[in-house]
């Protein structure tokens, strides 16, 4: 994600505008995407009229597409391209010409090539199909903005800016998630908040307390498997190492590749499920005995293990993507008594998988 770019740098967005919206808590683009356009083109009395400020806000929505610079923001919006979903929607020849005239007329430093234009396509279709958390941090006592707070939600982080906001983008629309807040001389918390469509204005709200002044034990860090339906932190360049297991016992339910066999009939499993141990990202591999496998099976197949044993099953990247937001789903699930009330259940999970599964697809 861009970070958020400040007022005083959009095209056509006048100084003397810039600061009037400094005063009133507004600075970065960020800060546009969480205000009542009309609100506060009433508090600005002519300076700006509520058109002036749906059209900056769209330039904001747009820096929110990953590695997409201003100026072309600027130039999609003045195209008539105003928000994420209709560059995804708009044909890639369309946007091609846009700004092949605005770099002719000099509003844009340089003509992306149809690489940048895919992947910009291809993201501003996640942003409209995944949700977003609108954060504001403040200390308990005094209410005072907390700046540089570390707010984590599943995938996404950020920390908070002076007013004590932050945006996460990208996480699963309508799923309640926990939101981790820490704050150097704060307690840090955790609460639940659900992201909701970019274009709710709706926000959370996190207050910390001070610290009592006493030492605080060091925290241990959670173990999260994928194979348990835990959302592990992203790996930004981080490798993803292995761990060999010493039995033989294989986990129920889990996906393995064979990727390696052994002199003396041995061959080698991994699995499709990583890991985190607050430090390091791993997957687990096993060494098994060739005759334990189907007979048909080649190196290079993937398996399911069933009732302890592995069978032959889809490996593809879509099926183990399915089969995460199925584990993420189904975690910490109580069947419903009584008919109704479980078929119920049932039709709530199937809708929010089959959701979440349309999203990998778009993606």
């Amino acid at each position: 994600m861009n970070d958020p770019v400040a007022l005083s740098r959009f095209p056509g967005l006048p100084s003397s505008v810039a600061r009037r919206l400094r005063r009133l808590a507004i600075a970065s683009s960020s800060d546009l995407l969480r205000i009542d356009v009309f609100k506060i083109a009433r508090k600005l009395r002519g300076a700006a009229t509520a058109a002036d400020l749906l059209r900056w806000r769209a330039i904001a929505a747009l820096l929110e597409i990953d590695d997409l610079p201003l100026d072309v923001a600027a130039a999609l919006v003045g195209g008539g391209v105003t928000s994420p979903s209709e560059v995804g929607r708009t044909k890639l020849t369309k946007v091609r010409a846009l700004l092949a005239a605005a770099r002719t007329a000099g509003t844009i430093a340089a003509l992306p090539d149809d690489d940048a234009l895919a992947k910009w396509m291809v993201d501003s279709a996640l942003l409209e199909a995944t949700g977003v958390l609108n954060v504001t941090v403040v200390a308990k006592a005094g209410e005072k903005p907390l700046h540089a707070a570390e707010v984590t939600a599943g995938r996404a982080s950020g920390k908070t800016d002076a007013n004590g906001r932050v945006r996460l983008l990208r996480l699963p629309r309508g799923e309640p998630l926990a939101l981790h807040v820490e704050h150097r001389g704060h307690a840090e918390t955790t609460v639940d908040a659900t992201p909701r469509s970019t274009r709710v204005l709706v926000g959370t709200r996190v207050e910390l307390a001070k610290h009592s002044g006493r030492k605080r034990p060091a925290r241990k860090s959670k173990h999260l498997s994928e194979l348990a339906g835990d959302v592990l932190p992203e790996r930004t360049g981080q490798p993803l190492h292995t761990q060999t297991e010493t039995g033989s016992r294989l986990r129920e339910g889990d996906a393995l590749r064979w990727f390696e066999t052994l002199k003396g009939g041995d061959v080698k499993l991994v699995t499709r499920f990583a890991e985190y141990d607050g430090s390091r990202w791993f997957a687990r591999v096993w060494r098994v005995p060739r005759t334990r496998l189907p007979a048909p099976a080649l190196e290079g197949d993937s398996f399911r293990v069933v009732r302890g044993e592995p069978v032959v099953s889809n490996g593809s990247s879509m099926a183990i993507a399915r089969a995460r937001v199925a584990r993420q789903l189904l975690k910490g699930v109580k069947r419903k008594r009584g008919r109704a009330a479980a078929d119920r259940q049932l039709r709530q999970l199937l809708q929010r998988y089959l959701t979440r599964t349309a999203t990998l697809r778009r993606a």
